[in-house]
């Protein structure tokens, strides 16, 4: 870092102040990486990196904590309190494993444009939150319909933690 902590001074200005019309245009984004030495550009990327790469990583063990959760609580005795075992031809929990996947899969594309428009922090921040009052529920249900529309609910939020990773 320099001595008269010039660079702090612009690493904490650049990430307080809102985004310049200048970046929106075409070569924004080049004008002010090149009006800053290689010091200050490594100085940032660290910073950043030390912000957001450990939450990501937080939140993507606890995504595959989360699918695998399922089929650890229908072997500890869930399956039977829900009936969730093949019933007129249907396989309840096949179904309830299933539509996870749908709005996780619809999901993610927009989900990486709403973080960059929304940005990071309060992106992230709040989907991790709604995500845990998700799976805070499904300890509360009582019905495996129930259980579909959380799973549901959660296919969107999961999509939009993976998604952030891509914006």
């Amino acid at each position: 870092m320099e001595k008269n902590g010039h660079a702090e001074e612009r690493l904490e200005n650049a990430s307080r102040s809102p985004p310049s019309e200048s970046r929106h245009t075409p070569g924004g984004d080049e004008q002010l990486l090149q009006s800053w030495s290689n010091h200050e550009q490594r100085n940032l990327i660290r910073r950043v990196d030390v912000r957001l790469i450990p939450m990501c990583g937080v939140m993507y063990c606890v995504s595959l904590l989360d699918r695998t959760n399922l089929s650890n609580a229908v072997i500890a005795g869930m399956g039977e309190e829900l009936m969730l075992a093949n019933i007129d031809g249907v396989d309840r929990y096949s179904v309830v494993t299933l539509v996870f996947f749908i709005t996780y899969t619809l999901c993610q594309p927009p989900a990486t444009i709403l973080c960059r428009k929304i940005g990071p922090r309060v992106f992230l921040s709040t989907i991790t939150l709604l995500w845990g009052l998700i799976m805070l529920g499904m300890g509360f249900v009582e019905h495996w319909a129930t259980l579909i529309g959380l799973r549901l609910v959660l296919g969107i939020f999961e999509a939009t933690a993976a998604g952030a990773g891509y914006s």
